[in-house]
C-alpha cells in the first residue's frame, strides 16, 4: 500500500466535516411549517415530535416510528450513516434532549421554544463539537467520512439556498464563524483511488513510529503562489484537458437530468365528468367515455398541472373555472376524492399523486347538474341488498351514512318506510344476523360492512314475503359482479383503456344471455357478429366463450373481465385451437383456428397451414404441457383430435419436418461419452474413437482429458425405422449414421443404448431381438448412444448405475462413476453394497446407501427396516430384501450416493445437497401456493353456494320377508 501526500497550498479542499456543516431547514409551502420530507437534521424533527406529544417523554422505539410516519423513511435509512443509532444520536446532542439509558424514554430539556418549530432556522447540528482544525488527530473513519462528503455538503448547501420558497435566517441558537484551518496545514491523502483528508499533526504522529521506513517526500524550495492559484481548481491545467473534463460533465449533467426526469414523470388518466352519471351511489361511465393520458413531472407545480389539463382535455371541460379531484374505480363505481389546488407554490409531490394515478375534472360540486358526494368519508361500500325472492340490487352507500340513512335509501327502492324495515347481515355460512337498536346510528363504516356485503331486508307489515327462514332458498348466491370491456372499437390516442361497465350477473344464465346484456350495456346493438373472452389476470385472453354454456361453467366468476369482440362464437361442436411456430418466418408466431372436435390431426395441420401462408407441407404437430414445453408428437394424422386428448384452448407446437410414413417412427439420436468407470480403466486405443471425433491427439493428454470432461451430449441426426424391426436392426442402422460411421466400432456389441427422460439417462435398451413395439419406442422417444470400448450384453436382472461417494463433513459428491450390478443372488441390499466396494475401494461393512430422487429432491437410505412385532393371531408378510419392490423401485439410471463410514460417521441419513435443499424449498413454496390457491377457490365456491353439497340425512330402512312357508 503506498499514500502520496500532497498539501493543499490552494486551499482546494472543503475542510468542514458534515458534522460542523450548517443546515437550512426547507418550508412546506402548505403549512408554513417545516417540511420534514426535505429536512436534513433530526433535531428539529424529534423536538417537534416530543413537543406534541401529550406526555412529554417517549421511548427509542415510539420516536423512531414517529419518524417513520412523519416522513415515510426510517431513521437507519435516512439519518443512521451520518448521525448513527438513535441512543449514540440522544447522548451527543443532551444539551437539548434528556436521555435515560435504562428505561429508553427521551424529552426535551426546553419545551418553551419546540411548541412551534420556525421555518427560518439555521442550525449548526454540532454545537458542543470543538472545531475541526483544533482536534490533535483525526481518525481514519472520520477523514474518509469527512472527504466523501465534501464536494456533497457543498452542493447541498448551495442547492438548499436557491431552493424555492426557503428562507434563511440567523439563528439565536447557532454558533459563530466555524475555524477554518489555516491555509497550507492541510495535506490530502492519496491512497490508489481513495482521497481523504489528513493533518500535519497526524502525519508526525503517522510517521513517528519504528514501521516508517523508506519515506521520501519532495517539496519545492518555495511554497508562494500566485493569487490567482487560490480555490482555482483549474489553475495550471492543460487546455485540452480542461475541454475534455468539461465535455464528460456536460454529458455527465445531461444524464443526470434526463434520469431525474425519468424517475420524476407521472403519467397520469384524466376522467371527465362530462361522461359519467351518478347512480347506485357512485359515479358511472356512459358509452364512449374518453380519458386522456397525461404525463407531467412531479417536481412541477399545481399550476402547471391544471396548464397541461387544459391543453390535453379542452374539448371535455365542464367550465372555464374547473376543478381537478384524485379518482378512484371502486367496486360500486367510481369515486372522487380531495381536490388538488391550483398554485404556482404548490409541487405535486406534496399531493401525494402517484404514477398511474386516476384525475376527475369537474366543477368541484356536481355531475348532470347533480350534487355528488365526495372524499374519503363518503367512499362507496358496494353492498347487495335481497327483499324478495326476485327481487335484489346493488347500491354503493356511502361509509358515512348510519343504518338509519340506510334503511331510508333501501325504502326508496323498495317502496316501504324505515320503521317497518329490519336489516339483517348475511354472513358466509349463510346466517342472518340482526343489527341492534345501539346499531341504528352507527355508520356503515363502523359496522364493518365491506364491499361484496349482502343485506337482508325484511319487510315486518308484509305477511309471505322474504324471511330469515325462507331467504335461503333464493337466489342470493347465484349473483356476482363482473366487468365487461368493449374492444370492438380501436383504442384511441388519448385513452388508455377500452370502454367498460360493471355488470351483476345470475351465474344460471347462458353465455349468450350475458353477450345481450353487455351488448345492451355498451350500446353495441348494431355491431355485427361478436363474442365472449375471458382476460385473465396472468393467463391473458382465454380462448372464446362457447354461447351454449352457463357463465360459471365457462369459468366467469366473481370480479372476471369479459371482453366484447368481433367475430363468430365457436358451435357447440367446435373447439379453438392455439398454435405457435418458431420456424415460421412468414406467419405470426401465435395464433388461433377454430375447428370442429371430430377434425382430424391432418386437417388441423392443413387449416393452419393455410392460415399461415405456409406453402410446403414438410410441417407436423406437437401437444404442449401444462408449461408450455414440447410434449407428445400427433404422429397418427388420421386420428381425431378428440381421440388425440386434444381440448378447447389447447395449444400446439407447428415444426418442421415431414412425418415418418404410417408404419414407421423417426427417433432423434444422441451421442454421449462413455462412461466414467470404463474410460478411466482405458488403455492406449480403448478412446481412440473419442480423440478421433474430437481431432486431438493421444500424445496430448492434457488437452485430451480436458476435452472428455467437458463433453457435452451431441445431437447425430433422426434416424427412420419400422416399428417391427427388432433392436439388432436400430443398432446396425445407428452404425450408418454420418457421424457415428467414422468412429471405429468393430460391432453394434459396442454401443449402448439408453432411453432419455428429461435429459437424464434411463432404461438401458436389451436383447436384440426384442422389435421396437415391445420395447415401447415411438416418435416422442429420444435415444442416447454410448460407444463402449468392450462389447456387452446385458441380462434382462443387471442394473446399470451411477455411483457417487460423498465428502466427508460436505454437502457434494465426486464425480458419478457408472456400476454395471448383476445380482445374480438375487438384488439384496448385500449384495448391491458388494458392487459398489468392487467399484469405490471400500469396504463393505462401511458403506452407507441412498437412492436419490430428484423430482422430490430427496434421498432415500437403502437398509433393513427395523422389525415390527404384530399383535394377533393373523400372519403378516415379512419384508422382502429385494431392491426391485418398493419403496426403492431401482431401476437403470438410478443414482445412488455412498457413504464411507469410516471417514464420515456423522449424519449417516443426511445426504443432502445445497442444490437439494433450495429445490426443496421451492417445493414447498409451491405447495404452499397451490394450498392458499385451493383456499381462496373454496372459499369464493362459498360465496357463490356451489361449495361441496350437503350428505343426505340418514333415514332407517325396512325389509319385507315374504312368508314362502
Amino acid at each position: 500500500m503506498y499514500h502520496a501526500y500532497i498539501v493543499d497550498i490552494d486551499g482546494l479542499g472543503n475542510w468542514v466535516t458534515p458534522e460542523e456543516e450548517e443546515i437550512i431547514v426547507p418550508i412546506d409551502p402548505i403549512t408554513g411549517g417545516v417540511d420534514f420530507l426535505e429536512c436534513e437534521s433530526p433535531i428539529e424533527l424529534v423536538q417537534f415530535i416530543l413537543a406534541h406529544d401529550m406526555n412529554r417523554g417517549m421511548t427509542v422505539d415510539k420516536i423512531g416510528g414517529e419518524i417513520q410516519k412523519q416522513t415515510g423513511i426510517s431513521w437507519n435509512k435516512r439519518f443512521k450513516s451520518k448521525y448513527g443509532t438513535m441512543s449514540k444520536f440522544f447522548e451527543k446532542y443532551d444539551d437539548k434532549f434528556l436521555f435515560d439509558p435504562v428505561t429508553k424514554i427521551v424529552s426535551l430539556k426546553d419545551y418553551s421554544n419546540a411548541k412551534k418549530p420556525t421555518n427560518t432556522k439555521q442550525i449548526s447540528t454540532n454545537c458542543d463539537t470543538k472545531p475541526f482544525c483544533d482536534s490533535p488527530h483525526i481518525s481514519e473513519g472520520n477523514q474518509s467520512r469527512n472527504n466523501g462528503n465534501q464536494s456533497d455538503s457543498r452542493s447541498h448547501h448551495d442547492r438548499s439556498s436557491g431552493h424555492h420558497g426557503k428562507n434563511v435566517s440567523e439563528s439565536g441558537d447557532s454558533k459563530g464563524k466555524i475555524n477554518r484551518p489555516r491555509p497550507g496545514s492541510t495535506w490530502f491523502d492519496f491512497n490508489d483511488s481513495r482521497v481523504q483528508p489528513i493533518y500535519e499533526r497526524a502525519l508526525e504522529k503517522q510517521f513517528s513510529g519504528k514501521e516508517s521506513a523508506y519515506m521520501l517526500f519532495y517539496r519545492k524550495q518555495t511554497m508562494l503562489r500566485p493569487p490567482n492559484a487560490q480555490g482555482n481548481k483549474l489553475y495550471y491545467i492543460p487546455e485540452n484537458l480542461i475541454t475534455i473534463v468539461t465535455k464528460d460533465n456536460s454529458k455527465l449533467e445531461a444524464e443526470r437530468i434526463a434520469y431525474e426526469k425519468a424517475i420524476n414523470k407521472l403519467t397520469l388518466v384524466v376522467h371527465y365528468s362530462c361522461f359519467y352519471k351518478y347512480r347506485e351511489g357512485a359515479l358511472k361511465a356512459l358509452p364512449g367515455a374518453v380519458t386522456s393520458k397525461l404525463e407531467i413531472d412531479q417536481r412541477d407545480t399545481t399550476a402547471t398541472l391544471y396548464k397541461t389539463a387544459l391543453e390535453v382535455g379542452m374539448d371535455y371541460l365542464p367550465c372555464d373555472k374547473f376543478v381537478i379531484s384524485t379518482f378512484k374505480e371502486l367496486a360500486a363505481g367510481g369515486h372522487v376524492y380531495d381536490d388538488i389546488i391550483e398554485s404556482p407554490d404548490l409541487p405535486l409531490q406534496h399531493c401525494i399523486i402517484q404514477d398511474g394515478a386516476q384525475l376527475f375534472i369537474w366543477d368541484g360540486s356536481t355531475v348532470e347538474n347533480s350534487p355528488i358526494p365526495h372524499g374519503c368519508d363518503s367512499e362507496p361500500v358496494f353492498i347487495t341488498v335481497v327483499y324478495d325472492l326476485d327481487l335484489q340490487f346493488s347500491y354503493g352507500f356511502s361509509r358515512s351514512l348510519t343504518l338509519q340513512e340506510v334503511k331510508v335509501v333501501i325504502c326508496d327502492f323498495i317502496r316501504s318506510v324505515p320503521e317497518n324495515l329490519q336489516l339483517k347481515k348475511v354472513t358466509e355460512k349463510g346466517d342472518a344476523k340482526g343489527f341492534t337498536n345501539s346499531d341504528e346510528y352507527s355508520t356503515v363504516k363502523e359496522l364493518g360492512l365491506q364491499d361484496g356485503d349482502r343485506l337482508l331486508a325484511i319487510d315486518k307489515s308484509q305477511k309471505g314475503g322474504l324471511s330469515d327462514k325462507n331467504f335461503a332458498s333464493c337466489s342470493i348466491y347465484n349473483k356476482f359482479v363482473i366487468k365487461a370491456e368493449n374492444r370492438c372499437c380501436e383504442l384511441s390516442k388519448d385513452s388508455l383503456d377500452y370502454p367498460s361497465v360493471r355488470i351483476e350477473v345470475d351465474k344460471t344464465i347462458s353465455v349468450s344471455e350475458l353477450k345481450s346484456i353487455i351488448l345492451h350495456q355498451l350500446g353495441l346493438l348494431d355491431v355485427g357478429e361478436t363474442r365472449l373472452r375471458i382476460d385473465h389476470d396472468t393467463m391473458g385472453l382465454r380462448a372464446p366463450l362457447h354461447e351454449g354454456h352457463a357463465v360459471f361453467d365457462a369459468g366467469i366468476t366473481q370480479g372476471s373481465r369479459v371482453i366484447v369482440e368481433r367475430g363468430s362464437a365457436p358451435q357447440s361442436d367446435e373447439i379453438t385451437v392455439y398454435f405457435t411456430s418458431v420456424d415460421s418466418a412468414s406467419g405470426p408466431d401465435t395464433s388461433e383456428v377454430i375447428v370442429k372436435q371430430n377434425t382430424t390431426v391432418d386437417q388441423c395441420l392443413k387449416c393452419i397451414l393455410l392460415q399461415t401462408n405456409i406453402g410446403d407441407e414438410d410441417w407436423h404437430l406437437r401437444k404442449t404441457n401444462w408449461c408450455g414445453e414440447a410434449a407428445d408428437l400427433l404422429d397418427d394424422l388420421d386420428m381425431t383430435l378428440t381421440s388425440a386428448l386434444v381440448h378447447d384452448g389447447d395449444i400446439l407446437l407447428l415444426e418442421r419436418g415431414r412425418l415418418p410414413p404410417k408404419g414407421f417412427i423417426r427417433i432423434p439420436i444422441w451421442l454421449h461419452s462413455t462412461p466414467e468407470s470404463i474410460s478411466s480403466q482405458s488403455q492406449g486405443g480403448i478412446m481412440h474413437w473419442m480423440y478421433a471425433f474430437f481431432g486431438i491427439s493421444q500424445s496430448d493428454s492434457k488437452r485430451s482429458d480436458e476435452v472428455l470432461s467437458k463433453f457435452e451430449p451431441f445431437y447425430i441426426d433422426d434416424l427412420e425405422i419400422c416399428k417391427n424391426a427388432t433392436l439388432s436392426d436400430l443398432k446396425q442402422q445407428v452404425m450408418t449414421l454420418n457421424l457415428v460411421a467414422d468412429l471405429p466400432i468393430p460391432s453394434a456389441d459396442f454401443m449402448r443404448l439408453r432411453v432419455k427422460e428429461k435429459d437424464k439417462m434411463t432404461t438401458v435398451l436389451r436383447d436384440s431381438n426384442q422389435t421396437l413395439g415391445k420395447l415401447k419406442l415411438t416418435s416422442n422417444t429420444v435415444l442416447a448412444l454410448q460407444i463402449l470400448p468392450e462389447e456387452e450384453k446385458l441380462s434382462a436382472s443387471s442394473f446399470v448405475l451411477s455411483v457417487c461417494q460423498r465428502v466427508p463433513d460436505t454437502k457434494t459428491y465426486s464425480s458419478p462413476v457408472e456400476l454395471v450390478w448383476n445380482p445374480l443372488g438375487g438384488a439384496t441390499i448385500q449384495s448391491l453394497k458388494e458392487a459398489v466396494a468392487s467399484v469405490l475401494f471400500i469396504e463393505p461393512q462401511n458403506i452407507c446407501m441412498a437412492k436419490h430422487f430428484p423430482q422430490r429432491h430427496e434421498w432415500m437410505v437403502i437398509k433393513k427396516p427395523a422389525q415390527q412385532h404384530h399383535s394377533g393371531k393373523k400372519k403378516h408378510k415379512g419384508w422382502k430384501d429385494n431392491l426391485k419392490l418398493a419403496p426403492y423401485h431401482m431401476s437403470d439410471g438410478d443414482l445412488i450416493g455412498v457413504k464411507d463410514l469410516q471417514y464420515d460417521p456423522n449424519n449417516i441419513d443426511d445426504f443432502m445437497t445445497e442444490a437439494d435443499e433450495i429445490g426443496r424449498m421451492e417445493l414447498v413454496q409451491l405447495d404452499e401456493e397451490k394450498r392458499k390457491m385451493r383456499g381462496e377457490r373454496k372459499e369464493m365456491q362459498g360465496e357463490l353456494g356451489i361449495g361441496e353439497k350437503p350428505k343426505r340425512r340418514e333415514v332407517g330402512i325396512s325389509i319385507k320377508v315374504g312368508d314362502f312357508s
